[in-house]
């Protein structure tokens, strides 16, 4: 039977045991069981070193996207300048007229160009502009009963569509060639021949003479410096120049034209 003092003993003895083992571990893992201050470490060295671990990863991961990046360029370089030719088609213009020194511009003729026989009439031809077109067109008055019953005529009128020339203000970046004699429409209705130079070269540049098929304006004889094809731009506007450095009226599209 155990006495009073052998059970306090053998007490003290566990207690001092689990005391040891509790410190041994606390040492192990960084605190301590008689406050939180070492708790606090624990945890702070814990998360610097996941801290440490994010850090070197993302490191290592922006290293590796950096060097892929430069693959990438070194690759494109190898292309022998396709990107740059791509940008500079997409942002070339219509390279300006040569000197006067050099001979006249030349038409630029398509390879299916044509003499035009259309058929057009310019009585009562009249131009008006609507959603983004310049309508070319003849009134036709027609007379029509106004009933079944009635022996009463109204007269009408109806619109004959004859063309509809583009409505633009800048030059495309690329020029067209001229596929038939026929370029534009005078201001009367008239057809304008890119030969007849002469019959509207007595007209001043502030003159409207009438529109090409592409939609831009045609002025009269001017010496102002034009691109290839005979325009300029003026306040915000391309218009063409009717020059004696040309054999023709223009010399290409600076847009893309509409036929009749």
């Amino acid at each position: 039977m155990l006495r009073t003092r052998d059970y306090a003993l053998m007490l003290s003895a566990i207690v001092f045991l689990l005391v040891g083992i509790v410190t041994t571990f606390a040492s192990d893992y960084g605190f301590s069981v008689f406050g939180r201050q070492d708790a606090s470490v624990f945890v702070s060295t814990v998360e610097q070193d996941r801290q440490g671990v994010i850090e070197d990863s993302s490191e290592s991961s922006r290293d590796d996207r950096i060097a892929s990046l430069r693959k990438k360029i070194a690759k494109l370089g190898n292309l022998g300048g396709v990107a740059d030719e791509q940008v500079a088609v997409a942002t070339s213009s219509i390279p300006s007229a040569p000197d006067d020194s050099q001979g006249p511009i030349k038409e630029n003729r398509c390879a299916n160009y044509s003499v035009s026989g259309i058929s057009w009439n310019s009585a009562g031809v009249k131009m008006d502009e609507a959603e983004g077109a310049r309508i070319v067109f003849r009134d036709i008055k027609s007379v029509a009963s106004s009933s079944a019953s009635s022996t009463m005529t109204v007269p009408t009128t109806q619109r004959q569509i004859l063309a509809q020339l583009p409505v633009r203000s800048t030059p495309s970046s690329v020029q067209s060639c001229i596929s038939s004699n026929v370029i534009g429409i005078t201001k009367n209705g008239a057809l304008i021949r890119n030969s007849d130079v002469s019959a509207y070269g007595s007209f001043g540049e502030g003159v409207l003479v009438g529109y090409a098929l592409d939609g831009f304006p045609i002025y009269g004889a001017s010496d102002k410096k034009t691109d290839i094809c005979g325009g300029s731009m003026e306040d915000g506007q391309y218009r063409y120049y009717i020059s004696n450095s040309r054999e023709t009226i223009i010399a290409c599209y600076a847009g893309v034209p509409t036929s009749l």
